[in-house]
């Protein structure tokens, strides 16, 4: 597979910008998609239960439970909101915008594991959702290839994994993405080359 290095490597850089907490920088407010991609954002984030549900109720999930809570979640495509949109993307692939949809899942639930000092202004699992909406929702403005979209989100994923490795309490939840994500060592590799 071979990836779009340019934007790609400008996009690493947009998201090491907005994980890195001393550097924050504000979403443009001046979006017209925003109220939409926040409504995407909400809905998504309220069919999405499970990692960080115990940890809302004051109590956090043993780690070691991570694959058996991330299962069921992985599934539920049809309805949500990230995955509708991936499919409005012209040549979509189902299997493409299921994917995007289950990297979507899985850092929204894997956030919670991540200590808050280690997080910028995407600190939870809404923010997350919100931002990944909002990569969708640009790709479907500038009618990115489905492939284009795939890169980001997988960067983000990457981007993720990488600040989290340093992490004991993350380790399952890395495990877990290795396994289910065979490629994301691929933009690990490349994500450390820069």
């Amino acid at each position: 597979m071979v990836l779009a290095t340019t934007k790609l490597t400008s996009w690493q850089n947009f998201a090491l910008a907005l994980w890195n907490p001393c550097q924050k920088k504000t979403m443009d407010r001046r979006c017209k998609t925003k109220t939409k991609v926040n409504n995407a954002a909400a809905k998504s984030t309220k069919q999405t239960s499970g990692v960080d549900a115990g940890a809302e109720r004051g109590k956090r999930l043993d780690r070691s439970d991570f694959g058996q809570v991330m299962a069921p979640l992985m599934c539920n495509s049809q309805e949500d909101p990230i995955y509708r949109m991936c499919l409005q993307l012209p040549g979509m692939p189902i299997v493409t915008a299921h994917l995007i949809f289950q990297i979507n899942q899985f850092l929204c639930q894997f956030i919670s594991f991540i200590p808050k000092e280690a997080l910028g202004e995407i600190n939870n699992k809404h923010s997350f959702t919100l931002f990944n909406t909002s990569i969708v929702k640009k790709a479907l403005q500038e009618r990115e290839t489905p492939q284009l979209l795939q890169d980001k989100m997988m960067s983000t994923l990457a981007t993720t994994v990488k600040y989290a490795q340093n992490y004991a309490q993350c380790q399952e939840g890395i495990l877990y993405a290795m396994r289910t994500f065979q490629n994301v060592a691929q933009y690990l590799e490349q994500f450390c080359d820069h």
